[in-house]
């Protein structure tokens, strides 16, 4: 570009950092970069402000390395660097998130003898925000202040954002509040970072007051500040504060978008009120908000949760008449609908499209089909997508694996459910896929086989439920038991185990199968001085045990019982009774003179 005359070099590289400086402001880094590498090797003498410029100029196109790289040459050339040079080497590092390297920068700028600024301890703070890295955000800011270097509001924001990215609401609200005590004016950004705090930490109050802080000290909140706001209405039972946010953000007449319905939606969806969620489409169709696939993901999600299968399916139209692309969310929330309506049909139905689609269906679509299937009794239906799910290499889950044991249990399938628990091991048991295993083995009176099961527990250090109890016991009582199944229960109560109503029924009915009254009785007490209820089936068992073995009076006196309680008797319980009296008058009528 330009030759270099004896004796002028000093004119000439002010010629150079004045194009490179034009470069730097066109935002041509490399054209800055190639520059400063040409007065080297043409021996001109670059001075600090090549250096400098070189770096801005990387800086801007957040080329943290290169401006790193140029800081250093002009350290190892002895420049007289100054905290403008370093300013720009940190800031290029906060662009490009390494806030690993602006520690060790600011602890060379030290031992340079380089006094940091305001704007140093900025560019460091904005280095560790997008990180979360809020304790050494806050180190800085002290730092700072120590040197009687006061924060601008930018600083100020920042560290706010960063309090708030790292789960440290409190600090960031403090910082919020510690602005005015510095007599900071404050601002949009400062605000709008406290709300990302009290969205963190669930904290609507707090947000919807410093709405109104903002719209007093500083302007009217955007639709940002309501949609952050909204963020902080997440937990259920919070959705009318976050539908009486976004009304007040229309009444202050702010251009609403996507983004504030979607943030209204969402907290529908976690209170689960698909109705409202509803509503919210259709009044931003009305408003004209072009709604994304995001709206209709968390609608659908709602209408699932509440097992509003044909309202998930009435969306699934609008989304696709809208020529919205779904998404595996999107087939999963409306599957997952239909999954817990038990329309497996639907369910079937939905992952054939998707697949026809070719959505890349994932272990959660499969996993919801597969109990639909189950809550249908569809065993092979169930079977069919799990071997679906294998050829598409999705890695087995113990989720799908319950569901369909738990299919197979509802057809008394022991065989395959064993079978599918065997195939499973390999990737871990857990207590539902035991469970599940155990009731498969209950239905088809497998009684050792649920023992054993049952071991399997200790074996893996899980914690049976009592439900899992239950089964094993209703196993045994199939099998006539009693014995067994007194054991257990015994065994189950000494290790603190909380036996339900159904273990004791189960208990209970093996009894009555063996004839057993006395024993029945027993379980019969302890569940009364256990306050657990003793339902019309539960009683039912005892009267049978009590018919079996001829004690009638007993019979009859546990009828009375059943009456007490409220209890509306049935069929069984009157031909039990009947057949107590029957038996009694027929051994009554045997006994000689």
């Amino acid at each position: 570009m330009y030759d270099k005359p004896a004796g002028d070099a000093a004119r000439y590289i002010i010629e150079w950092n004045k194009v490179m400086d034009r470069c730097k402001k066109a935002g041509s880094w490399h054209a800055a970069l190639g520059l400063c590498e040409e007065v080297c090797q043409r021996q001109l003498q670059p001075t600090i402000v090549t250096y400098g410029t070189a770096a801005s100029s990387c800086e801007k196109g957040s080329q943290w390395r290169y401006a790193r790289h140029l800081l250093c040459k002009a350290v190892r050339a002895e420049l007289p660097a100054d905290a403008v040079t370093w300013n720009s080497v940190i800031s290029s590092c906060a662009r490009s998130a390494e806030w690993r390297q602006a520690a060790p920068l600011l602890a060379q700028l030290r031992l340079q003898g380089v006094q940091p600024t305001a704007i140093t301890f900025s560019a460091a703070i904005n280095a560790h925000e997008a990180s979360g890295q809020w304790a050494v955000a806050l180190r800085y800011l002290e730092e700072a202040e120590g040197r009687s270097l006061l924060p601008t509001l930018i600083t100020l924001g920042v560290a706010i954002s960063a309090c708030a990215k790292g789960g440290t609401w409190r600090a960031a609200l403090q910082l919020q509040a510690a602005s005015g005590l510095q007599r900071l004016p404050p601002s949009s950004v400062s605000y709008n970072s406290a709300l990302v705090a009290c969205q963190r930490a669930d904290d609507w109050p707090r947000a919807v007051v410093l709405l109104a802080e903002m719209a007093a000290n500083v302007a009217l909140p955007c639709v940002i500040s309501y949609s952050t706001a909204l963020g902080a209405c997440q937990q259920p039972g919070w959705w009318q504060v976050a539908c009486s946010l976004l009304h007040e953000a229309q009444g202050k007449g702010l251009g609403m978008n996507v983004v504030i319905y979607n943030s209204a939606i969402s907290v529908c969806e976690k209170g689960e009120e698909w109705q409202c969620a509803l509503l919210l489409l259709g009044e931003a169709t009305s408003h004209q908000v072009q709604l994304d696939v995001i709206s209709y993901n968390s609608a659908l999600s709602t209408c699932g949760k509440a097992m509003e299968w044909q309202a998930a399916l009435s969306l699934w139209g609008q989304l696709q008449r809208q020529r919205l692309q779904p998404t595996t969310v999107t087939c999963n929330s409306a599957i997952t609908a239909c999954e817990r309506a038990a329309i497996w049909q639907l369910a079937l139905l939905l992952l054939e499209e998707a697949e026809a689609a070719r959505l890349a269906s994932d272990g959660i679509t499969y996993n919801s089909a597969i109990s639909a299937c189950e809550k249908a009794s569809q065993w092979q239906r169930a079977l069919s997508l799990l071997g679906r799910a294998e050829q598409r290499r999705l890695p087995r889950s113990a989720t799908g694996y319950s569901a369909a044991i738990s299919a197979c249990a509802r057809r008394a399938e022991w065989q395959v459910a064993l079978a599918l628990l065997e195939a499973i091991t390999q990737v871990g048991v857990d207590a539902i896929l035991l469970s599940a295993s155990i009731s498969a083995c209950d239905r088809g009176a497998e009684w050792q086989r649920a023992l054993l099961l049952l071991t399997d527990f200790e074996a893996h250090q899980l914690q049976p439920t009592s439900v899992t109890l239950g089964a094993v016991l209703s196993a045994c009582a199939k099998a006539s038991e009693w014995a067994r199944a007194l054991w257990l229960l015994a065994g189950s109560l000494a290790q603190r185990l909380d036996a339900s109503e159904i273990a004791y029924s189960a208990a209970i009915s093996s009894c009555e199968k063996a004839a057993r009254w006395r024993p029945a009785l027993q379980l019969l007490f302890d569940m009364e001085s256990q306050r657990l209820f003793c339902d019309l089936i539960t009683y039912n068992a005892a009267i049978s045990a009590c018919e079996k073995a001829g004690f009638w009076q007993k019979a009859l006196w546990l009828m009375e019982e059943a009456v007490e309680r409220e209890l509306e008797l049935d069929v069984i319980t009157f031909n039990s009774a009947i057949s107590a009296c029957e038996r009694a008058i027929m051994q009554a009528s045997q006994r000689p003179g």
